[in-house]
C-alpha cells in the first residue's frame, strides 16, 4: 500500500487513473458544473458538460398544508396550503404532492388532482376512503410532469374532491406539493 505521503504533490481538483500503458496519469481538474466522462477503455476520462435533458434547472417554494380541511364537495376546490409558484425557463415542470385524507362516510371515494394556472386538473388519483378517525387516515400521491411549459410564471395547485355518492364529509388532514423546473 502507499501511504498518502509517498504522492507527488498535485493540483486541487485533479484525478488520478492509468493511462493505455498503465502508467499513472492525472485528469485535469474539471470547472463548475462539469461531470466526469468516461471516453471509453483505454483513454483517460475528463470533466465536460452534462448531457442536457434531465438536469434540475429550479425548485419551487414547497407549499404544504397542516391542520384538518373538511368539505361534502363534489366538485374541485384548492387545498389550502398547497400552492407552489415557480417562474419557468426551461420548457419543463414535473410537481408531486401528496396528502391525507378521511371521510366520515363508509366507501366515499376522493379525488387530488393538479391544477397548471387554473386549467383543469391533471395528474388525477383517487382512494376509496371508509369511515374512520384521524389514526384511519389513507395517502394519496400523485406526480405530473408538464412539457412545453411557456417562459413565465406558473402556479400548480394541489386540489380535491368527493365522487358525490354519498353525503359524507371528507377530510384532508395534511397535504404537500413540491414543483420542479427540467430543461425540456
Amino acid at each position: 500500500a502507499i501511504s498518502l505521503a509517498k504522492i507527488a504533490s498535485g493540483t486541487d481538483g485533479e484525478l488520478i487513473t492509468w493511462d493505455a500503458s498503465g502508467n499513472p496519469a492525472a485528469v485535469a481538474a474539471g470547472s463548475s458544473p462539469q461531470v466526469l466522462t468516461s471516453n471509453g477503455a483505454g483513454a483517460a476520462p475528463t470533466f465536460q458538460a452534462a448531457a442536457g435533458g434531465g438536469r434540475l434547472a429550479e425548485v419551487a417554494t414547497l407549499g404544504a398544508k397542516t391542520g384538518a380541511q373538511t368539505s361534502t364537495t363534489s366538485s374541485y376546490i384548492d387545498v389550502s396550503g398547497t400552492t407552489a409558484t415557480l417562474t419557468t425557463t426551461k420548457g419543463g415542470l414535473l410537481v408531486w404532492a401528496s396528502c391525507t385524507a378521511d371521510c366520515d362516510a363508509a366507501s366515499e371515494e376522493l379525488y387530488i388532482g393538479l391544477q397548471l394556472d387554473s386549467a383543469t386538473e391533471v395528474g388525477v388519483v383517487s382512494a376509496t376512503l371508509g369511515a374512520g378517525s384521524t389514526d384511519q387516515n389513507d395517502v394519496l400521491s400523485t406526480v405530473y410532469a408538464w412539457t412545453g411549459v411557456s417562459n413565465a410564471s406558473h402556479t400548480v395547485d394541489l386540489r380535491a374532491k368527493k365522487a358525490g355518492h354519498t353525503g359524507g364529509t371528507w377530510r384532508i388532514d395534511t397535504g404537500t406539493l413540491l414543483m420542479m423546473e427540467f430543461d425540456d
